[in-house]
């Protein structure tokens, strides 16, 4: 199984729980910027893909950190 099907897995669980995945994007665009944080339980993006959102959302990104 592939790291893309686990995480289609993954979220369709947790859209059929009510969860929070808010994405059009298809889960093999996804999967590649993506790791499980086994602290939280969840995947979390890299930083890439975070500041990729971040801008997308037009969010501020001045109080960011290197």
């Amino acid at each position: 199984m592939t790291k893309a099907d686990k995480l289609l897995r993954v979220f369709a669980s947790a859209v059929k729980a009510g969860g929070g995945i808010h994405t059009k994007r298809p889960v093999e665009q996804l999967a590649a910027n993506l790791y499980f944080d086994p602290d939280i339980k969840m995947y979390r993006a890299n930083t890439e893909q975070a500041l990729t959102d971040l801008k997308y959302c037009q969010r501020n990104l001045h109080m960011l950190q290197n």
